[in-house]
């Protein structure tokens, strides 16, 4: 079964290549949750956020990131182009994770195999796909988005901030896919015309 019931600690993260700033994921772990009767795991994800510095709380801050030069992340299947803010964590949870003085971009991977072992139909439409992560995490959101790109967006209140969230649905030849684009609320309205940007970039083999 895939990553049941997983926690990870992250401490200290430094962007130092632009000393961007200084933030720390205390925590980051997954619910687990039924489907007909089986569990499976998709990409509800929860951040707590302890100190999310940004390097200049100016009317630059959001200029400076998206003006940095583009670059391409590939993992297990998926590639997404971000800029080179953005350093690649190792994370257990996680089939990808990448990690700005601003952004968190994670992904995670659910093979149709392991979602067939779990009586579930492996060739559910992606909005069927996300409306099973909404139900069963009790998330207060809709669905909006095109067929073929299905996305919702959540926030929660965590460890004194307030983080909101937009979670991407994609689809490969074996897998489906839940890419999620996090930053703090305050910033998120300015910050999602870009995350859907980045989200065209994905491309899922």
């Amino acid at each position: 079964m895939l990553l049941q019931s997983v926690s990870f600690l992250i401490d200290n993260y430094r962007h130092d290549e632009n000393n961007a700033g200084n933030y720390t994921l205390s925590q980051y772990q997954l619910k687990q949750f039924r489907v007909n009767k089986t569990t499976i795991t998709v990409a509800t994800i929860i951040i707590v956020i302890v100190a999310f510095r940004f390097s200049a709380l100016s009317k630059n801050w959001f200029a400076d990131q998206t003006a940095s030069k583009p670059q391409e992340f590939s993992k297990a299947g998926m590639t997404i182009t971000l800029t080179q803010d953005f350093a690649e964590k190792e994370v257990v949870s996680q089939t990808a994770a990448y990690i700005s003085s601003q952004y968190i971009v994670v992904s995670m991977k659910e093979e149709t195999q392991l979602l067939e072992q779990n009586d579930v139909a492996a060739d559910i439409s992606l909005r069927e796909y996300a409306e099973c992560i909404i139900a069963n995490n009790e998330l207060d959101t809709t669905i909006e988005g095109i067929e073929s790109q299905p996305y919702f967006i959540y926030s929660q209140h965590l460890n004194g901030k307030d983080i909101s969230y937009l979670a991407v649905m994609f689809k490969g030849s074996d897998a489906y896919w839940v890419v999620t684009f996090a930053c703090e609320t305050q910033y998120f309205a300015s910050s999602r015309e870009q995350f859907m940007k980045w989200a065209d970039t994905v491309k899922i083999s």
